[in-house]
């Protein structure tokens, strides 16, 4: 019941179809245990996903300018693309209790596109040069921003509350689906939505000297349509992480995780949207009493495409994740 209301939502409106994908999953480090006060974080992070999508491509759905000139074969398109996105990221304590957390990426994202008929046959379509997947791209996304509640550790339990907003200074694409459908060149790539998303976050944390347990959940909230038609996805997480010190610097656990996606809205028609289930291990260790090494690893184990499967839907096998954080000493305030 609690899974259809969440469906429900999701899919009344919203946006994050294909290539939105390309984003790693919204969790954010902006929970955790609390800064004292004027004291600050500084952490790096290296997400790398790889996606893929393989989809029959008919007439005249597959591109109707051509079509109209040309009877085309039903071919089938393989595309695959590796992203890459180095993220640095602050949280400052206010007080020991409210916090700012600002996060500013870099996305590296190489793709590739294999075109076969349904026999296995190679083919070049004369479309193929329209779009523009098989290349290296470099450019920023957005940015976020938190203004985060941490509660004081109560008995092994640390609480967080955050509520933010995406930083729209990426650049936003034209209507894909539109230039497509006229014959003109585009790109799926976007790399920015154009403008401000609300997030939420709130995570809950409990530890012993051995043993812990984490649970977090993310969303976005996306209320306005940017000036290329787009208005991006309603966005839902779930992460639950178990995790055992074996010592008391080092931590070993897994993580289960669920991603709801809507579906994205490009000059009021949707496309794409998905229910992602992914597992996997993650480590971290205190290399030093300031600076924190993690990483972890997701796996997908199921997801539940809502588009059309003759649209380009992109599912995301495997993620890759790796975290340095460092905090230096705090200074005391005035």
């Amino acid at each position: 019941m609690l899974l259809n209301a969440l469906l429900m939502w999701l899919s009344a409106y919203g946006a994050s179809g294909a290539w939105d994908a390309a984003r790693p999953a919204p969790f954010d480090a902006v929970g955790g245990p609390s800064l004292p006060r004027h004291a600050f974080q500084l952490g790096l992070r290296e997400d790398v996903a790889w996606l893929r999508s393989e989809y029959p491509a008919v007439c005249p759905d597959v591109n109707p300018s051509f079509c109209e000139k040309q009877p085309l074969p039903v071919h089938v398109r393989e595309e695959e693309v590796l992203v890459s996105r180095s993220s640095l990221s602050l949280r400052w304590g206010v007080t020991d209790q409210v916090q700012l957390a600002l996060v500013m990426p870099v996305e590296l994202r190489s793709g590739s596109v294999d075109v076969q008929l349904v026999d296995g046959t190679p083919y070049t379509p004369p479309y193929l040069e329209l779009h523009t997947v098989d290349e290296r791209l470099v450019g920023l996304a957005d940015g976020r921003f938190y203004l985060s509640m941490v509660g004081p550790p109560t008995r092994g339990w640390d609480l967080a509350f955050a509520l933010g907003s995406t930083l729209p200074w990426a650049k936003s694409q034209p209507d894909p689906y539109r230039a497509g459908a006229a014959g003109r060149a585009h790109t799926h790539l976007t790399w920015g939505e154009g403008v401000p998303i609300p997030l939420a976050y709130t995570s809950v944390a409990w530890r012993t000297a051995r043993w812990g347990l984490g649970g977090s959940l993310a969303g976005r909230l996306p209320l306005w349509t940017n000036a290329e038609g787009l208005r991006a996805s309603r966005t839902l997480g779930l992460l639950v992480e178990p995790m055992v010190w074996p010592a008391p610097r080092i931590g070993i656990g897994a993580g289960v995780g669920l991603e709801l996606r809507g579906p994205e809205v490009w000059s009021g028609l949707e496309h794409g949207g998905q229910m992602s289930v992914f597992v996997g291990p993650q480590a971290e260790a205190q290399v030093v009493p300031r600076l924190a090494l993690s990483l972890a690893a997701r796996v997908q184990v199921m997801e539940q495409l809502w588009d059309r499967q003759d649209e380009p839907s992109f599912v995301m096998p495997f993620q890759l994740r790796l975290a340095l954080d460092w905090r230096p000493k705090a200074r005391p305030g005035p």
